[in-house]
């Protein structure tokens, strides 16, 4: 309630409804990480793996509305993050370190996180009224 104008950006890995309730999800989307491998026996070595679960993006997109905000975009990562580059010089990008670039890859290649992590954007103006 406190914005009064701007924008609400999301980024995060998850669905919209449809595939986040999918038949196949038995199980739902909680899991638990311990070094970079997954697990879906959450109390297992309790204190020492981090837990997580997927975004339900259309419940955001929902819950926004009821505050004013309004779907600007929603996509992938690799396109919200290609679409910003898109008004970067080639010679700037040029210019990364050969670090940068391979987190610049990781972060756009759909077979990495491009495809995995989506970016939703929403917004209000000073007109929006919210219920």
């Amino acid at each position: 309630r406190v914005l009064r104008a701007g924008f609400v950006v999301t980024i995060d890995y998850g669905f919209e409804a449809q595939e986040y309730y999918a038949g196949h999800r038995t199980d739902g989307t909680l899991q638990a990480y311990r070094e970079q491998r997954r697990s879906s026996s959450i109390l297992e070595d309790a204190g020492h793996r981090d837990i997580t679960a997927h975004v339900n993006f259309t419940a955001l997109i929902e819950a926004g509305k009821k505050f004013g905000l309004e779907l600007e975009s929603f996509t992938t990562q690799e396109r919200f993050l290609m679409g910003a580059l898109q008004s970067t010089p080639p010679a700037e990008l040029e210019r990364l370190d050969d670090a940068s670039k391979r987190q610049l890859r990781t972060l756009t290649h759909p077979e990495m996180l491009g495809s995995v992590f989506k970016v939703l954007v929403q917004r209000k103006s000073k007109e929006s009224k919210s219920t």
